[in-house]
């Protein structure tokens, strides 16, 4: 972590792991609520259908 404070520039880019996508881990928790969205629905689906 020292490294990329005194080294800046790219280093901080590099060391977060981004690949070039600075929006990257945004992007992977938008992704998550839409998953856990989509499941969340899928079982409130299912809990109607098993009642009726």
């Amino acid at each position: 972590m020292i490294y990329v404070v005194v080294d800046g520039g790219e280093a901080g880019t590099a060391f977060l792991g981004s690949q070039g996508d600075v929006w990257d881990a945004q992007k992977d928790i938008l992704w998550r609520r839409k998953s856990q969205s989509n499941f969340g629905l899928i079982i409130l689906r299912s809990a109607i259908v098993i009642r009726l």
